[in-house]
């Protein structure tokens, strides 16, 4: 498996935005395919995206590698994101609902992020474990994002990082996503605090629901690499 990314952008969805989030070196693009969300984007309207000329001359002019494309959906069944992935070249689903490892055993099409509304009770503890055991080394990484509410992510609610300090056992072995609430302001703080293998933002970089405002995307890239080399 390739290295995992570091920084995310999640719900981009236009041509400006996708262009401008890899020029200031974004390291993972999530394309979210959850029709209740305004960052919504349909499959062909994805892949559309990323075959435009200008994305792909950012791609190929980028100093650093080109960035990584995930797939985010809520519930979906393995055989609808096969059929995503013979339209959409992505290189992680991101699962964000309630799966089912079991139903996910066999799925060996990409790597998966399972994301997790993170209140480490018993029955969230033994779901977890669930898929690890499920799923082996094709569970890419765990994504925490903030505490239950009626929003699946780009909420701008922030996850207790105290919960995750130190890390808990059950998401020992992979690596952890930090997300849920982080912005430029914070990001820096949440590094050095969860020590975190990525962070992930969507709201956080935005100047209105949906649309990324490239400063903030800028800000967010750089505050993350600053705290990660602070740490050494």
């Amino acid at each position: 498996m390739t290295k995992l990314f570091r920084t995310k952008v999640c719900g981009i969805k236009t041509t400006a935005d996708l262009c401008n989030a890899i020029n200031v070196g974004v390291e993972a693009i999530g394309l979210n395919f959850v029709p209740e969300s305004p960052r919504f984007v349909t499959p062909n309207a994805a892949a559309e995206l990323l075959a435009t000329r200008s994305v792909q001359e950012a791609i190929s002019s980028s100093p650093r590698h080109a960035p990584a494309f995930v797939g985010v959906l809520v519930n979906p069944t393995p055989d609808y994101v096969r059929q995503i992935l013979r339209t959409v070249p992505l290189q992680y689903i991101q699962l964000h609902g309630e799966e089912v490892a079991d139903e996910w055993r066999d799925f060996r099409d990409a790597p998966l992020i399972k994301a997790i509304r993170w209140s480490g009770d018993t029955d969230q503890c033994k779901y977890l474990t669930r898929w690890h055991q499920m799923l082996g080394g094709r569970l890419a990484a765990f994504l925490v994002d903030a505490p239950a509410t009626d929003v699946r992510g780009g909420s701008g609610m922030k996850a207790d990082w105290s919960t995750l300090v130190p890390r808990p056992a059950v998401l020992a072995g992979k690596p952890l996503v930090l997300a849920g609430g982080l912005n430029p302001d914070n990001v820096q703080q949440a590094i050095e605090t969860v020590q975190p293998n990525a962070v992930d933002t969507a709201s956080g970089v935005e100047s209105a629901p949906g649309s990324k405002d490239v400063n903030r995307m800028r800000s967010f890239v750089q505050n993350s690499h600053r705290a990660w080399s602070s740490m050494g």
